[in-house]
């Protein structure tokens, strides 16, 4: 690990005031402020002498409030990061995530995912309901690392996170009246509503329904229609219920844009059932679409290629005649009817029959 080449720090004394420090000629006459100093500028060798020597806390703040760890995270000053990490407080661990996640710095990240520390206080900070939690932290109480990780999308942070059992709590609807939501919202119906929307933010997540579900169309839909139904009674939060659904519904019309063929088409469009079973019925995907009202996922070109295919399956070379043709072919279909229809009812598995 190279040391960063430094100025020499001076310590002189006054008289009659305090000790002041000189470095890279600035003067500070608090030695908090010298190591708030050291910690934005990502000299941790001046960082990890002042603590070893315990001339100073780690958990000092600016006077705009920021702690030591804020600023080191917020200036990507990775070994910085690592000196502070082993000498905060560990209710300090759930901040200092959140703060890297919202970022977006991902070694930063890996590291405290994987730090000692957390990895056996993971789960047992402060919780949602505590008071402290919500007075004292940046982020509100509600926000875990992996809410705050799919609201952002971010990939690697959500992969790791539910590979080691971490999931997003689907929140009550808003008209529940099980005990808890109703103490909730007489205790303060805003901040529920809040709350919930957070949650159904992180649930939204393209990142996270792809990884978290083993069938993220089908989930989609689901979703999507919850939440306009929650637009309806969410009267706080109505628009951002509405633009999520949306979100959704072009999240999953994106999807058929990676449709590499006939035959993924068809899985697409056919599955029915459960999830995990193997169930197909034709169309039966896109028959929920339309129940759903789905409309970017029904007007998709590739649904509606597989629409014109059924439609002409028997008459498929009206596909490739010009207008006048076609109109002649309907013309004599129309007049031929009722014939046809006879058919159909006599034998319904000739040829004839099933035009």
């Amino acid at each position: 690990m190279a040391h960063p080449r430094r100025q020499g720090l001076h310590l002189n004394k006054s008289e009659s005031v305090s000790n002041s420090y000189t470095y890279y000629n600035k003067t500070f006459d608090d030695i908090t402020d010298l190591f708030l100093f050291a910690c934005s500028h990502g000299d941790y060798i001046l960082a990890y002498d002042l603590l070893q020597r315990g001339d100073v806390k780690a958990d000092v703040s600016d006077k705009m409030g920021k702690s030591a760890l804020h600023l080191v995270i917020e200036n990507k000053h990775f070994e910085v990061v690592k000196v502070l990490l082993n000498t905060i407080p560990y209710e300090q661990f759930r901040d200092a995530l959140l703060l890297a996640i919202y970022l977006g710095h991902t070694n930063i990240i890996d590291f405290i995912l994987n730090h000692q520390t957390y990895r056996t206080f993971s789960g047992k900070f402060l919780g949602p309901t505590d008071p402290q939690a919500y007075d004292d932290s940046q982020f509100s109480s509600d926000i875990t690392p992996i809410i705050l990780a799919a609201q952002y999308n971010r990939l690697s942070t959500v992969h790791y996170l539910l590979n080691h059992g971490e999931r997003i709590q689907k929140p009550h609807l808003s008209m529940c009246s099980c005990n808890e939501c109703v103490e909730s919202a007489a205790s303060d119906s805003f901040r529920q509503a809040q709350v919930r929307l957070s949650a159904y933010k992180g649930l939204s997540s393209e990142v996270y329904i792809a990884l978290a579900y083993r069938d993220p169309i089908l989930q989609a839909f689901e979703l999507s229609h919850e939440l306009r139904t929650s637009a309806k009674t969410e009267h706080y939060f109505s628009e951002e219920y509405k633009k999520l659904a949306n979100q959704l519904s072009l999240f999953v019309a994106r999807l058929l844009d990676n449709v590499r063929g006939h035959e993924e088409l068809e899985i697409i469009l056919n599955k029915t059932g459960l999830p995990h079973e193997e169930k197909y019925e034709t169309l039966a995907r896109f028959g929920l679409a339309v129940q759903y009202r789905e409309k970017p996922f029904v007007s998709h070109s590739n649904c509606q290629q597989k629409l014109n295919e059924i439609w002409y399956e028997n008459i498929s070379f009206l596909t490739n005649v010009d207008a006048f043709k076609r109109a002649m072919f309907y013309v004599g279909y129309i007049i031929c009817f009722p014939f046809i229809a006879l058919a159909h009812y006599i034998l319904p598995k000739s040829k004839i029959g099933s035009l």
